[in-house]
């Protein structure tokens, strides 16, 4: 775990080393690791606390392996899983957590950020942020879903990302079939267009 890469994070703005150390290392015991494709938690399962992605990277996926499924987002290390959901009156993970590469994972429970954010106001100010800048995110995305053709999408994901390089994961990340993927890139090519 990279302390100081986590302090110049936008997560742990405001909050001294001392502080973060205590509230990381404070239970062992919830520091977990996770190797490449492992569940880290299963929509439905309950929320126990604030989850930190201290290493590695993580896909949030909806729906079920073998079946369709969506990612949401991709999340790198350092940051929160999921913080929206900490303080539902049923904290339940909404959404599937998959470890994409080996991971670390630290678990505070929902009394300590209580604590911790009393001593440090400011831990729960960028939480707040980390929300609304998600939710933003996903109200861009519905947005994306819902007003914009596959093939606008794909040019958008082009111009923001570069070259595609797997259809597979690409289509996970939006939502199609990989048939879709592969015949919308097919016309865009045909128009001239990528």
């Amino acid at each position: 775990m990279d302390i100081q890469k986590m302090l110049e994070t936008g997560l742990f703005e405001g909050v001294e080393e001392d502080e973060l150390m205590e509230m990381l290392y404070a239970n062992p015991n919830n520091i977990k690791q996770y190797k490449k494709g492992e569940i880290i938690a299963k929509r439905g399962d309950e929320m126990k606390g604030l989850l930190i992605l201290t290493e590695g990277i993580v896909n949030n996926i909806l729906g079920k392996e073998g079946k369709k499924k969506i990612i949401v987002k991709t999340l790198h290390a350092p940051t929160f899983l999921l913080p929206a959901f900490v303080f539902a009156s049923d904290p339940r993970f909404p959404i599937t957590v998959k470890a994409a590469v080996d991971c670390e994972v630290v678990l505070i429970s929902r009394d300590r950020l209580v604590r911790y954010g009393r001593k440090n106001n400011r831990l729960i100010f960028n939480i707040i942020r980390e929300i609304s800048d998600r939710f933003v995110f996903l109200t861009n995305r519905l947005h994306n879903f819902s007003t914009m053709t596959l093939k606008e999408r794909l040019l958008q994901y082009i111009e923001t990302y570069g070259p595609i390089t797997n259809q597979t994961e690409l289509a996970q990340h939006m939502g199609v079939a990989r048939p879709s993927i592969s015949r919308a890139l097919s016309e865009l090519q045909k128009e001239g267009k990528i």
